[in-house]
């Protein structure tokens, strides 16, 4: 494994709230962005004598070229440059070793520079150091060419990747994810292409039981990607995004198995959105929002702060299994204390005391109720919160039932009604009995090629 220093966090990531991203952009890392973290690694690989290899390959004559580096520092600069398109570090010629594998487009189809590799990509990457043994990069400018670096990999060695390009925005699965820029057109990876299909037939054949698989890029999650993606790979997890993402994502371990019940690692991006107008929108005006308001309210109701916001903060990311979308992954990012995925239909059972929130109107106004609850109350989960694609913070509505002391509603009703459970207390939630979700039965692997893939039906 890569470990070579303590890592300085846990979810190779910043805890910091990532900011509203434009919606024609990618907020990836840029030329302005440090690259200290990165030059740091470098320099504890060099200290552990871990092997480093920075290269140029000319993508028309597949001339090869060494690039040196004195420091951690000159590494980092090279790792950032566009134009270097093949690094790898660790043991990366044992057929045994655990890989990572990392595809970002081609420069010339990057012109803005937005898939610069930095801090924000090094952390992302030592998240895997404990795992891996070895760490790829390469940036390619078309499917035939990740075809060909497949065919060099070992078989089932794999354990997560990364594929990266700009995104099409597309709400009827017809998305792309671009690769290259020439005279003659556009490269792209996209939905129901051919060369695209066969690379992800061959990429699963390479990937490792348990492994995962990350689209960077814009709505890829959305567009059709995401999806073909876990219909040619059903057995493995597939995470997308689903709106522009930025250079705040996370690479975090969950306590799962990598089957039905969740995947043992996640790709998340918690940030702030937008809530579209939708009358403004379809009058013309797509980019009209609406505002809302925070509601800051003291536990026990006696004081309360209204101020109004152009957004909330939420989840970008979804996961795919089985060839479908499973929802946001706060689910797995946050499971209950018994370690379950908190699901509707679940009963749970409160463990440690937490502040819920009733909802109800009052005349034309919307009042929240802030209603603690205490251990030892049981309920039934009536809605995820984490549903329709679009950036959520995956809360559940419970339903709790009456203590079990008691022998009266008291004027209350037979339960609290529905309440609104942040996923940050599902920690203080046991779940009573689970079974596991349903997903389609798996292809076979490989999938044939020239047959009618199954995500196009």
């Amino acid at each position: 494994a890569l470990v070579v220093l303590a890592r300085r966090s846990a979810t190779g990531g910043t805890s910091q709230a990532a900011p509203l991203a434009p919606s024609h952009l990618t907020g990836l890392s840029v030329a302005t962005s440090s690259t200290e973290h990165c030059a740091e690694i470098f320099d504890n690989f060099t200290s552990a004598k871990i092997p480093m290899e920075m290269k140029h390959v000319d993508m028309e004559t597949l001339e090869t070229t060494d690039l040196a580096f004195e420091n951690g520092a000159e590494a980092a600069e090279l790792l950032k440059d566009p134009t270097t398109n093949m690094v790898q570090f660790g043991d990366c010629s044992s057929s045994s070793s655990k890989r990572v594998l990392w595809v970002y487009p081609d420069s010339s189809g990057d012109s803005d520079g937005a898939f610069l590799v930095a801090d924000s990509e090094c952390r992302r990457m030592e998240a895997m150091f404990e795992q891996a043994d070895c760490v790829q990069l390469f940036r390619l400018p078309q499917s035939s060419y990740v075809t060909k670096v497949l065919g060099l990999i070992p078989a089932a060695s794999i354990i997560h990747v990364v594929l990266g390009g700009h995104g099409g925005d597309s709400s009827k699965d017809k998305g792309f994810l671009v690769m290259g820029e020439y005279e003659e057109g556009t490269s792209t990876q996209s939905v129901g292409e051919t060369e695209t299909v066969q690379m992800l037939t061959l990429l699963r054949t390479k990937l490792a039981p348990q492994a995962t698989l990350f689209l960077d890029s814009c709505f890829g999650g959305v567009n059709g990607m995401a999806l073909m993606v876990s219909k040619i790979m059903p057995d493995h997890w597939v995470f997308g995004g689903v709106v522009s993402l930025q250079s705040f994502i996370k690479l975090v371990d969950v306590p799962f198995a990598g089957d039905e019940w969740g995947p043992t690692r996640v790709v998340s991006e918690e940030a702030a959105n937008e809530v579209v107008d939708f009358v403004e929108a379809i009058q013309g005006d797509v980019k009209a929002t609406r505002l809302g308001q925070i509601i800051e309210q003291h536990p026990n109701g006696s004081s309360t702060a209204v101020m109004v916001t152009p957004s909330y903060e939420g989840e970008r990311m979804l996961g795919f299994y089985g060839g479908r979308s499973m929802g946001t992954v706060t689910q797995w990012l946050k499971p209950s204390h018994n370690s379950q995925v908190i699901r509707a239909g679940l009963r749970v059972r409160v463990v440690e005391e937490f502040l819920a929130y009733k909802f109800e109107f009052y005349s034309d106004g919307l009042i929240a109720f802030p209603d603690p609850m205490p251990a030892g109350m049981n309920g039934i989960v009536v809605f995820m919160m984490n549903g329709g694609k679009v950036v959520n913070s995956g809360s559940a509505v419970v339903i709790f039932d009456l203590p079990d002391s008691w022998e009266k509603s008291h004027n209350g009703g037979m339960s609290t009604g529905p309440l609104i459970v942040a996923a940050e207390n599902f920690p203080f939630l046991e779940v009573l009995g689970a079974s596991a979700p349903q997903v389609p039965a798996f292809p076979p692997i490989p999938v044939a090629l020239g047959a009618s893939p199954s995500w196009a039906d």
